[in-house]
């Protein structure tokens, strides 16, 4: 447990540049109004923006957590040490959920103040999960050239006729809760597949694809079934 906690303050430390850009960013937009004295310029478009730019950034640090360092052969310097895989996948993910929790908070929350709405930037941190489990996945698969890319079709083609149905059975309208049930167990699944690849293929990049894509779709697929007659019955 003490190597994945160093990991995962070694993630942090090592994204410190993006820390002061996010804080710069996000009084960005509150300085006209500082300026010329008139709150009215500072509209909620500005805040959308930041929140889009906060779901970018945390595609990009999931990008770079695993599937960066998998490729150029890094992950190798932290196995070469007397420590688990679950620990140093459990440290990189940790790493990265604070520092895209951080990021999201220090870009939003100075214009979410300003209109007193604090609380959408805890709603914002949803898509920002979700952006960085997506980050995540495509990091280990967009360099992958393996042939595992065969599953992952077959996954998604499953999963997309999966979603299909649900819509057409109008299971939104039977509850609205369905599709906020949805997006947990996609953060889930990701997140899972996330620790898989790197705690069992460590550091090949084919078995590591191969984890990934035997932990996410089985889980994403079961759980949007189960979701969906829970919701019917």
């Amino acid at each position: 447990m003490t190597g994945a906690f160093v990991i995962a303050r070694h993630e942090v430390a090592e994204r410190w540049r993006l820390w002061p850009l996010a804080l710069g960013l996000g009084w960005l937009p509150l300085l006209p109004a500082r300026l010329v004295g008139d709150d009215g310029v500072v509209t909620s478009a500005s805040l959308y923006g930041l929140m889009c730019a906060s779901w970018i950034a945390a595609i990009a640090i999931g990008m770079s957590l695993i599937g960066r360092p998998l490729h150029d052969g890094q992950l190798a310097f932290y196995f070469a040490r007397p420590i688990r895989g679950a620990a140093i996948a459990g440290g990189k993910l940790l790493g990265g959920v604070i520092v895209v929790a951080g990021i999201e908070l220090v870009l939003c929350a100075p214009v979410a103040a300003h209109f007193g709405s604090l609380s959408c930037v805890a709603l914002a941190m949803v898509p920002a999960a979700l952006c960085f489990g997506m980050g995540l996945a495509a990091g280990v698969l967009v360099r992958s050239r393996s042939r595992w890319f065969l599953a992952d079709a077959v996954g998604l083609g499953g999963f997309a006729l999966e979603l299909r149905w649900i819509t057409a059975l109008d299971v939104y309208e039977r509850d609205d809760r369905v599709w906020y049930a949805l997006i947990a167990a996609g953060i889930a699944a990701l997140f899972a597949a996330a620790l898989t690849s790197v705690a069992v293929g460590r550091t090949d990049r084919e078995r590591a694809h191969a984890a990934l894509s035997l932990t996410l779709w089985p889980i994403l697929i079961a759980a949007s079934a189960v979701i969906a007659v829970a919701a019917l019955a």
